[in-house]
């Protein structure tokens, strides 16, 4: 008493020829609103089974049915978003967002989508963003429409003849200086982990989602010396990029490679020889170099790291600027011997209680 009936779709006897509708009927129905309910459950069991029917009958043909096309492009551009974003790239989110504030209302229809709409879109860009953001904001929008015009939105895409251009930025950019740098190695970060990854992305060139993976099994050692073999493949010999680590990322691993070996010993029970002596058995570590959080929360810490460290400028920005002009710095630094700079770094860290080696990495280049 009281049950319910299940509905389903079915065109074939194969496991994959069956689909849940999500409609019921109440097999006996006790109120006006339970006789309503069915009513109503069957006139869309019967709009959705036409529906059904139409999709098949037009497969292998030119024809696309009406409900298959959504009356607001707002909402393909969302669906499009949410079905096709990836971690670590936000390009279409942000393509979407600037879309939005661009078109400023919530209703668009795909035949205002028009190739005089795109042009004005990416003027818009050019206008409010720097840098190659523009561009990759448009990319993404063509990337949309190119796929709506797949799906039978529109006979030829709108942005086909647009294409984006970099909008390089304006203001000059300020350098930063050594007594800035040790500023900033000499200033404590909550995660340290993270200032030690970004500063061993700066001396090789480590993009976030190369140092996110970087394992161990990628630093080697040659007859150049310690190299970093990355995931970026040669056009020419097909092989793996080999970086030659400079001194200063080299003294970060290898301290990381030592601490590493340490804590192994620690949880490793010891082996004992049949004479009852300790063996020191070797052993190297392996994974990830680097425990990293999300990209969002890295770059979170390394702005309030830069806040810190109160520097005018962007951490980021400055601190590139600063690597490319290390052969113009000023010879006092250069004219230090190793020994004079070791101790110099040393009374810098014990003042500010940060890690020796780790700000070596930033000073000893001078």
């Amino acid at each position: 008493m009281g049950g319910k009936t299940w509905y389903y779709w079915e065109w074939g006897k194969a496991s994959d020829q069956r689909r849940a509708a999500g409609i019921f009927t109440y097999d006996s129905p006790k109120s006006q609103t339970h006789k309503n309910h069915n009513k109503e459950a069957f006139a869309l069991l019967e709009v959705k089974k036409s529906q059904l029917t139409i999709e098949f009958q037009s497969i292998g043909t030119a024809y696309i049915p009406s409900h298959k096309f959504k009356l607001n492009f707002l909402d393909y551009y969302d669906e499009f978003v949410e079905t096709n974003k990836r971690k670590g790239n936000r390009h279409l989110e942000g393509s979407l967002l600037k879309f939005r504030t661009f078109v400023g209302k919530r209703q668009l229809s795909p035949i205002d989508v028009t190739e005089n709409l795109c042009a004005r879109f990416k003027a818009y860009l050019n206008d409010t963003l720097t840098g190659k953001t523009p561009l990759d904001y448009f990319n993404a929008f063509k990337r949309v429409l190119k796929a709506a015009t797949k799906e039978g939105y529109f006979r030829i895409s709108p942005s086909d003849d647009l294409h984006g251009k970099i909008n390089p930025s304006k203001r000059l950019k300020d350098f930063l200086e050594p007594d800035e740098l040790v500023a900033i190695v000499d200033t404590p970060i909550f995660n340290p982990e993270i200032k030690e990854a970004f500063i061993v992305c700066c001396y090789t060139g480590l993009r976030w989602c190369d140092i996110k993976t970087l394992s161990w099994s990628q630093i080697k050692l040659t007859k150049k010396g310690t190299v970093l073999i990355t995931k970026i493949i040669q056009a020419k010999t097909g092989k793996p990029v080999e970086l030659t680590l400079h001194p200063l990322a080299l003294t970060i691993l290898e301290e990381k490679r030592q601490n590493c070996i340490t804590e192994h010993k620690k949880r490793q029970a010891p082996i004992i020889a049949l004479n009852g002596e300790k063996v020191e058995g070797t052993w190297e570590p392996t994974g990830h170099i680097f425990d990293l959080p999300t990209q969002d929360g890295a770059n979170k810490s390394l702005d309030n790291w830069a806040q810190d460290c109160a520097t005018k400028q962007t951490l980021f920005e400055r601190l590139f600027c600063f690597l490319f002009r290390l052969p113009l710095l000023t010879e006092k630094y250069h004219s230090l011997t190793t020994l004079h700079r070791w101790h110099l770094l040393r009374d810098k860290a014990a003042k500010f209680s940060v890690s020796y080696p780790m700000a070596l990495c930033l000073i000893r280049r001078f």
